[in-house]
This record gives C-alpha cells, sequence and structure tokens, in this order.
C-alpha cells in the first residue's frame, strides 16, 4: 500500500540509476522469460505486440494554475516522531498512522495523539484496516547487532490487544502488507551482488503462497493486485522487467518486455491502471519516460518526463508530470493533454482517491500546497533541507517528513 523499507532502498539506488546515466545497467536481454529463470515463469508481451491506448479520454477536470491563498501560518503542525525510520504511514482507513523510530513502532490517531508504542518492533507495515504486522527483535534498530538476531514477525491490533507471533519471516528488510490482510516477503535467493535475485511468497491468516520470482514492490489500493519486478542479469538493483499480478490467484495480468523499470508502480485509484518510470538506452542515448498500463486490456502509453520529475494520478484517472522546472502536465488515457499548468514544488504526495494533492517546498521558508476541489491553498510548513509529504487516503490530513541535519522528524498536519 505505501512505501516500505526494501522499496525506499531500492528507489533510492533507481534515483541515482537515472539521474547519473553513467550508471545504468548493459542492454538487457531480448525477453523477460530469457532475461529470467524462474520458479514462477510469466508470459512476456514483445514489444511489437504491446498495444497502444486507443480508448476514448475520459472527461478530466483540469488542475487550477496556482492562485494560493494563504491561511494562518501557526495552523495546526504536530510532531509525531523525531529520528524516524523509513515505513511512515496511514492506514487503509486513514484513522491510524505508524512511525518508526531506533526505539519501535509508534501508533498515532489521526489527530497526532500517540495510542502506543511497540518497543523494539520495527518495519511495520498495514496487514489490513485494524492490524499491522511488525518484527520484533531482542535489540533495537542501529544496535550493531541488529542483522545477527532472530527477528520475530508480530501481529498487532490498533484495538490494543497484545500483539501475537505471525507465520512469517524476515525478507529484506520489511513486510509489504496489502491492507487488506495479506502480506507479500521478498528473500534473496542468491547472493551475488549485483546479479541478485528474488523470490517471493504471500502469507495471509490462512496461510502462504508457494514461492514466486521477484521482488515485490506495491499492492494495489483494493489489495487484488501486486506489481513485482523481475531483475536482469548484470544490473544494478533496482531493475528489470515489470509484472503485475492479480491476488489471490497470483495470475499474471501484465508482463513487460524491457524497457527497463527502475523501483517503483503507480496504481490509479481504480487500480485498472498502473504507471511506473522506464528507461531505454545508455549515456547520451537515455530515454527516459512513464509507462502508463491498462490491465484491463493491456494498452501501454509513453509519456517523455525528466530525469528529476514527480508524478500522480487524478481523481479521473488522468496522469499529471511535473518536470524539474516545475512546468506541470495532465495526460488522459490516450495521451492527449488536459491541462498545463505550474506545479509549486517537485515533491508531492496525492490522496489515494486522487481529489488532493499536497506539494512540499523545502528550505528555511518552507511551505505545503494543497490542491482540491479546483482550488489550491498554502501554509507554513516545518523548516528542513529536504522532505515530502503523504496524504491520507480521504485528501483530509497530511504527513510532512521533513529532513533536516542528518534526521528525519515526522510532522501531522489535521483537518485540511
Amino acid at each position: 500500500m505505501h512505501l516500505s523499507d526494501p522499496l525506499a532502498r531500492w528507489l533510492t539506488v533507481a534515483v541515482m540509476l537515472v539521474a547519473f546515466p553513467g550508471c545504468t545497467s548493459p542492454a538487457p536481454s531480448a525477453s523477460p522469460s530469457a532475461a529470467q529463470p524462474s520458479v514462477f515463469t510469466s508470459p512476456a508481451a514483445s514489444p511489437a505486440s504491446v498495444p497502444t491506448m486507443t480508448s476514448a479520454p475520459s472527461t478530466a477536470i483540469p488542475i487550477p494554475t496556482l492562485a494560493a491563498t494563504p491561511t494562518d501560518a501557526d495552523a495546526g503542525w504536530t510532531l509525531l516522531e523525531r529520528a524516524v525510520a523509513p515505513g511512515t504511514a496511514w492506514s487503509p482507513s486513514g484513522q491510524h498512522i505508524l512511525t518508526t523510530t531506533n526505539g519501535g513502532t509508534h501508533l498515532h490517531s489521526a489527530d497526532g495523539s500517540l495510542v502506543r508504542s511497540y518497543p523494539k518492533m520495527h518495519d511495520a507495515d498495514w496487514f489490513d484496516g485494524s492490524h499491522l504486522i511488525a518484527y520484533l527483535s531482542s535489540v533495537t534498530r542501529g544496535s550493531p547487532d541488529f542483522d545477527s538476531v532472530p527477528h520475530e514477525a508480530m501481529l498487532a491490533s490498533v484495538d490494543g490487544d497484545d500483539p501475537v507471533p505471525f507465520d512469517l519471516p524476515w525478507g529484506y528488510g520489511t513486510a509489504l502488507g496489502s491492507g487488506h490482510g495479506a502480506v507479500a516477503v521478498a528473500r534473496p535467493r542468491d547472493n551475488q551482488w549485483p546479479d541478485q535475485r528474488w523470490d517471493y511468497r504471500v502469507w495471509t491468516r490462512d496461510g502462504r503462497s508457494g514461492r514466486r520470482d521477484g521482488f515485490p514492490v506495491r499492492w494495489s489500493w483494493d489489495g487484488t493486485k501486486l506489481a513485482v519486478l523481475h531483475p536482469f542479469g548484470r544490473v544494478r538493483s533496482p531493475g528489470g522487467w515489470l509484472e503485475v499480478v492479480s491476488w489471490p490467484e497470483l495470475q499474471p495480468i501484465f508482463a513487460d518486455e524491457p524497457p527497463y523499470a527502475t523501483g517503483d508502480a503507480q496504481f490509479d485509484p481504480t487500480s485498472r491502471l498502473v504507471a511506473y518510470p522506464t528507461s531505454r538506452g545508455d549515456g547520451d542515448e537515455l530515454e527516459v519516460f512513464m509507462r502508463v498500463v491498462s490491465l484491463e486490456t493491456g494498452e501501454v502509453l509513453d509519456l517523455a518526463r525528466d530525469l528529476y520529475s514527480s508524478t500522480f494520478w487524478t481523481a479521473d484517472s488522468n496522469f499529471s508530470i511535473v518536470a524539474a522546472d516545475l512546468s506541470a502536465t495532465t495526460y488522459d488515457r490516450v495521451g492527449g493533454v488536459v491541462s498545463t499548468w505550474n506545479a509549486p514544488a517537485l515533491s508531492l504526495g496525492a490522496s489515494i482517491d486522487g481529489s488532493t494533492v499536497a506539494f512540499l517546498e523545502t528550505g528555511s521558508e518552507a511551505r505545503v500546497y494543497v490542491m482540491r476541489d479546483g482550488e489550491t491553498t498554502d501554509t507554513v510548513a516545518p523548516s528542513g533541507e529536504d522532505g515530502k509529504v503523504l496524504v491520507s487516503p480521504d485528501g483530509r490530513a497530511l504527513v510532512a517528513l521533513i529532513f533536516d541535519q542528518g534526521s528525519e522528524s515526522a510532522f501531522l498536519m489535521p483537518g485540511l
């Protein structure tokens, strides 16, 4: 459902790969099946056979040009935690927020109050709307022995029941929760960096799936689909070809052929479309773009992007790309331009339903800009060197993760 430890680590490398063409991988093999011998073989679509999108465009509401209305500069930021680790996440219902520090996992209510803490539990994610999954160890995160001691998966209820053991191995940093009663965990099949291969399984209360090839990176919002990366040979993670499988069947819905996917996937509000950053070529020949795929028809649409850019889905499943110079374009489902506009900042987050988009401008005079219902408002934000925003599922609150002086802090703005 959200960005978790393995994806955060993979995306750190992805930024390096995209930002520095010299770090891109060699030309991939001709097909996923040839590039990736696997336990679970998925069909591959050759570039010539992948159809382009030809469906009729949806009726779109253009995103407004920025005309911000300042609000009270002291409007209610609440400090949740300092020195947070990757994995801060809203619950699927938007009623709770998870944060993780070296000391453990912390559960907050939507108004910012601390509900409870789980000492020495780490790498938490949402199992379903009322349960979180995390790992319990005998030492705190950051301890020299952290990677060598056992880590036991625990299932905890937001209602306050004691956490109970859950039959789940410790994978590459964390479990990827669907928010709908399933959790995917990837484990390395070998240790041949940078040729490392991955397997994953999906666990539920009723048991676990068989082993599958790939590294899971994102669940769809409704928990019915899982995006998985299949690494190529001789690449620096993350990278490979992207597949989307159904849940609980774990059957392929879409399997891409190279170009090279760089580690993330974004499902639209209906979970019928997926977009992901890709590239082809190398060095001076490098091309970067977003590939948008209809999971119902298999049609694809490639949209140009900058090396540094931000993207989001709108409420009507149109796709917006913000370039490095803050010029922004919103496209319909066949690539037609719905609107062009100027974004207030490059760092952004959107609600699951696409109704609300928040932009974070960092620095000594930081501000957050919120676009919703055709209007844009702004307010003072906590200052820092860098940061990002996480909008609640209903778009009515946001968390700002502010990085400053070597540490990241989580702040809440309720009641947008």
